[in-house]
């Protein structure tokens, strides 16, 4: 009996045991749960917000003192000296009749060129023009002033009406009498229009903006060589306030620009002269440009006064003057992993545990830049081994080492 009760107690005591062995692990396994999250590519940026001033040489352009005045030109277009940039019309009726004389010729001058090309039904040939005359105006919206745009826009309108002429059996017989309607209207709009009176010739040649915001002539390419930081932050009591309506645009006689700006001392100093870097702008134009650094003043104790130097012509950068942006001073390519995946394993090394065929495997890390939660850790593609895009990383687990089952 005594025997019994013996084996029993043990069995008791065995099976106490594995419950108890079994209720901590189940603890363990709800306290501390397993997550795994997958390794990426990320490119992190370090930046530093500023804001400044656009300097360029221009002049204000006088408004015309017709009644109904009509700008011929859109932002970012080339001028040249004498061209006219306005013209005054008795009334907004009369105006409307030019603009429809205007769209009438230009219209009948395609149909013409169109229908003169004897080889029209030449279908890759007219595709070929077409594909170029897209790149080149594609070209031209980045470099308006490598390109005539208004050309190219009339080229490619010319291509299109060929290849719809090339696909038509009637299509010259329709276009002839287009033409003749288009003649027989041009004549009657002719004999009803007033003669408008150009009422604004550009002094100079330069690029136009219809933005006038009393700071022309006065931030100028010149003023900016000079400028200091003091003066810097007494911009605004420059800026002419009154009689802007007397104006319809500015003319900037120069592509060039310099953009001014107040950079907090720590970030200036990593800055130096001729640098290049990338300026996103952030407020009323969206984009990025790579500038190079042409000054930098070393007055004041929080900040310094930077000046960048740059020769993209948009229509929208054309229009502006005081303008949020941010510096990119460093960019930082790598995998992504969480903070909490992170460890030192028994040979102090730091790195993560990957699940490689159902066990933990331990794969050395360096870190090269710290987001708020997370790393940023090196990767290099020809390497062997490593940490790599795709592995699964361990994030919350507890007595990982090498070789344990996970899953």
């Amino acid at each position: 009996m005594r025997r019994k009760s013996l084996v029993s107690g043990l069995l008791y005591l065995l099976i106490l045991m594995v419950v108890g062995y079994m209720a901590y692990y189940i603890y363990v396994a709800i306290s501390t749960p397993f997550e795994t999250t997958e390794a990426v590519l990320y490119t992190a940026e370090e930046i530093v917000s500023i804001k400044g001033y656009f300097f360029r040489d221009e002049i204000p352009v006088p408004a015309g003192s017709g009644p109904v005045q009509q700008i011929l030109l859109s932002d970012g277009e080339k001028v040249h000296k004498g061209q006219v940039l306005s013209v005054s019309y008795d009334s907004e009726e009369d105006m409307r009749i030019h603009q429809q004389l205007a769209w009438y010729r230009e219209l009948l001058s395609l149909l013409n060129e169109a229908i003169s090309d004897e080889n029209i039904v030449d279908i890759e040939r007219v595709d070929r023009n077409i594909s170029l005359h897209l790149e080149s105006l594609v070209y031209g919206v980045e470099n308006p002033k490598s390109v005539d745009l208004k050309q190219e826009i009339i080229n490619l309108k010319t291509q299109v009406l060929k290849r719809g002429l090339a696909f038509s059996n009637t299509g010259r017989e329709k276009v002839s009498a287009e033409i003749s309607r288009l003649t027989s209207e041009i004549r009657r709009l002719s004999a009803a229009a007033e003669s408008g009176v150009a009422s604004v010739i550009s002094p100079v040649s330069g690029y136009f903006s219809r933005a006038v915001d009393g700071f022309e002539g006065i931030l100028t390419i010149e003023k900016s060589n000079t400028l200091t930081l003091a003066q810097f932050n007494e911009l605004e009591l420059l800026r002419v306030k009154e009689g802007l309506n007397a104006y319809c645009g500015r003319l900037a006689t120069d592509y060039k620009w310099r953009f001014a700006a107040s950079v907090p001392v720590e970030y200036a100093a990593l800055l130096s002269k001729g640098d290049i870097v990338k300026l996103r702008f952030t407020g009323d134009y969206i984009g990025e440009i790579k500038v190079p650094v042409l000054r930098i003043d070393e007055e004041g104790s929080d900040s310094c006064l930077v000046i960048f130097s740059g020769n993209t012509l948009t229509s929208e950068l054309l229009s502006l003057r005081y303008q949020s942006a941010d510096i990119v001073m460093s960019t930082y390519e790598g995998i992504r992993i969480p903070k909490q995946a992170l460890r030192i394993n028994d040979e102090g090394k730091t790195g993560v545990y990957c699940i490689v065929a159902m066990q933990a495997k331990f794969v050395e890390t360096e870190q090269i830049y710290e987001l708020d939660h997370h790393y940023i850790v090196s990767y290099d593609p020809k390497a062997k081994g490593g940490l790599r895009p795709g592995d699964e990383i361990i994030v919350s687990s507890k007595n990982l080492y090498d070789g344990k089952i996970v899953q």
